[in-house]
């Protein structure tokens, strides 16, 4: 895939220099609520059973079935088109960050729920790197355990990009998740990796877009929407997701305006079945679509009654 040609804004930023600054619609992200999960309703009036999740942190879409996965505030959940929402997670953690990295291996970070094993077992109750081999269903740690809590995970060229919330680090590894390297220090809200390039990354940040074309360790600032997820993909090109819930398209070099979710982002993804994007409305609704111009909602969160 050919690089797009991105507007560079003066040069004089790098690294540690890029402040975060919360926004409010940004400090929405993080808003912990118990909601009710629903599939829009079906053909003949019936909404299918409700299943109880919290709020969005992470999509991604397991190759093998193409079937949307959704990491919750309250475990993580499987959408499938012709069935019910489905917790598949053995226990009800936070997974904050969420990649799948291969055929029903999925990369996560983020809390252990309350009273399990692993929050028991935990000094401090931060998961670091987990990994699951059987499609979400059970986890085991795999470094960082304790340490870490990735709030932006991605699997990509064989590496693993993760930002770490407790430090600010932008941490990379080369070998599944075993050891990591430190790039930088700069305040992420999500990134995104060239498909066509493992050193090229873009970040949203609170002050705005920023690149790097060294592997995260330097940077520089993008002209752009004031996106706070982004999602890159090899045909469908990179994606955002503002603080209005706003999609964003690059386009031969400058932004294009999708479509309007209206509602506090949430999460965003791009993938090879089309685009899927999470917002809060006063509940959350996934809206998904083929070809960034037909959208429609797939799923919207109902407050329990």
């Amino acid at each position: 895939m050919n690089k797009p040609h991105i507007n560079h804004r003066p040069q004089g930023r790098t690294g540690g220099a890029v402040t975060w600054v919360i926004g409010v619609g940004i400090a929405g992200i993080a808003l912990v609520g118990t909601l009710i999960l629903i599939r829009s309703m079906s053909s003949d009036g019936q909404a299918p059973a409700a299943e109880r999740v919290a709020h969005v942190h992470g999509l991604d879409v397991d190759a093998t079935d193409g079937v949307l996965h959704v990491a919750t505030h309250n475990g993580l959940y499987r959408m499938p088109d012709d069935g019910p929402v489905e917790r598949i997670s053995k226990d009800q953690h936070d997974f904050m960050g969420f990649t799948v990295a291969g055929p029903h291996r999925f990369l996560a970070s983020g809390h252990p729920g309350i009273g399990t094993e692993a929050f028991q077992e935990l000094d401090r109750p931060l998961f670091g790197l987990i990994e699951s081999t059987d499609g979400g269903r059970s986890w085991d740690p795999v470094s960082l355990s304790g340490e870490v809590d990735f709030h932006g995970l991605e699997a990509a060229h064989g590496n693993v990009y993760g930002f770490d919330s407790t430090s600010g680090r932008l941490l990379v590894s080369t070998d599944e998740g075993t050891t990591w390297d430190n790039r930088s220090t700069i305040s992420i809200a999500d990134l995104a990796v060239d498909p066509a390039d493992e050193d090229h990354i873009i970040v949203s940040t609170g002050e705005g877009l920023a690149e790097s074309i060294d592997g995260g360790r330097s940077w520089q600032p993008l002209d752009g929407p004031p996106v706070a997820f982004l999602d890159w993909h090899a045909e469908r090109g990179l994606w955002g997701l503002d603080s209005r819930g706003t999609v964003h398209r690059l386009d031969g070099g400058s932004w294009q305006v999708v479509k309007e979710l209206a509602g506090t982002p949430q999460a965003l993804l791009v993938h090879d079945g089309g685009v899927a994007g999470a917002v809060d409305d006063g509940s959350t609704v996934i809206q998904t679509t083929r070809d960034g111009q037909d959208w429609s909602v797939v799923y919207r969160d109902e407050p329990a009654h």
